[in-house]
């Protein structure tokens, strides 16, 4: 797919509000509208908008998908509520653009938490046929909105390494129930789903490459048409990145001795984000880890300095007010403001006067903090 299309090139949009939720929905012009995927979110701040900007969503529009997305109601942790509003997108598409023949969901991080328990409702058969929960947070909990670990339609799980605790918790459960199930101990209902999971063997929450959320997406769709699981149900869903930039930074030595990195920037996302030819293997060459703190030069900018902290996402423990460098699952790493990161008010990396081609010099301190192991949940 061209990294440069829009959703306007490959679809017909439609954006509107129901019971106070925004929503968005991507039609293809062309295609025959018989899929459907409906993009449950994770947790935002307020001033948040649905959008339908992941490469993975237009990739679908261009073969033949409609995409919907919901804001939800009302910012921050939603449970209910959220359930609430993707049922009433759904019932948008089915009045207005057709009712599908296929409906698959897509959650994330608590948007995880929500389609697993969209998965769980009675006769949900009916409406959807299987969940892709990239990062799920499953610890989210709402009073009055208990999962009950009885999903009658398939779920892959596409979880990094950190987080596979509450997944493997939650499966286990299911195969319990499912084999209460199986013996009559348990009857009535639709039969019971034992989820599968892919594992991604990189630290983080949500962190996951294109060609990784492609594969897990492939393999829920080809489980649901043919009505049983062909893979594994542990699966190893790492990969390498589908479009690998390569590093093309300089090891340098600085006026007082020190080793340093040279590089540029090759990409600018939304003005804020800066993509750089880097790896934390470049990194590694001037002993810098995650967790570090480093000083960025910019030698078009007459030698600007600033400190930039090198992180891993969620950026646990790194100040809002930080300007953050960090290796994203495509094997490059992103420079960006943490304010903006977060949806709070501070100075911008725009600050910076960076741009497009721009060049930056990477300049390990001498005393780091020592770097600590990252994990979000047991």
């Amino acid at each position: 797919m061209d990294d440069k299309v829009s959703l306007d090139d490959v679809a017909t949009v439609h954006r509107g509000v129901i019971d106070g939720a925004n929503f968005v929905v991507g039609v293809p012009k062309e295609g025959d509208t018989s899929c459907l995927l409906i993009h449950c979110h994770g947790f935002r701040p307020e001033g948040m908008h649905a959008e339908i900007d992941d490469p993975f969503w237009l990739r679908l529009i261009q073969q033949g998908w409609t995409v919907a997305v919901t804001s939800y109601r009302r910012p921050g942790l939603i449970v209910a509520d959220a359930i609430r509003d993707v049922f009433n997108l759904r019932n948008w598409v089915c009045c207005e653009v057709g009712i599908p023949a296929w409906c698959f969901l897509d959650g994330r991080s608590m948007g995880g938490a929500i389609s697993t328990r969209i998965a769980e409702r009675a006769n949900v058969k009916k409406l959807f046929d299987g969940v892709l929960a990239i990062g799920a947070a499953l610890l989210v909990k709402e009073a009055g909105c208990d999962m009950t670990y009885k999903p009658t339609i398939p779920i892959v799980y596409l979880t990094n390494t950190s987080e596979h605790g509450p997944i493997n918790d939650y499966i286990a459960k299911v195969k319990i129930n499912a084999d209460k199930a199986s013996k009559g101990e348990d009857r009535g209902g639709d039969e019971i789903v034992t989820p599968a999971l892919h594992a991604i063997h990189r630290e983080g929450h949500n962190w996951t490459n294109a060609r990784e959320r492609w594969r897990a997406f492939s393999t829920l769709v080809e489980w649901a048409f043919v009505g049983s699981l062909v893979t594994e149900f542990q699966f190893d869903g790492t990969r390498p990145a589908l479009m690998h930039v390569g590093s093309t930074a300089t090891l340098i030595t600085m006026p007082d001795g020190t080793p340093a990195i040279e590089t540029t920037v090759f990409q600018v996302e939304d003005k804020t984000t800066f993509h750089l030819d880097i790896t934390l293997a470049d990194l590694d060459k001037i002993q810098v880890r995650i967790n570090h703190v480093v000083e960025i030069i910019l030698p078009e900018q007459d030698n600007l300095r600033a400190s930039v902290h090198v992180g891993a996402y969620p950026f646990v423990g790194i100040p809002d007010t930080a300007t953050v460098l960090a290796e994203t699952p495509e094997d490059f790493m992103c420079l960006f403001s943490l304010s903006e990161f977060r949806n709070k008010p501070a100075e911008s990396v725009l600050a910076l006067g960076l741009r497009h081609g721009s060049k930056v010099i990477i300049q390990g301190q001498r005393n780091h903090p020592r770097p600590f192991k990252y994990r979000t949940m047991p």
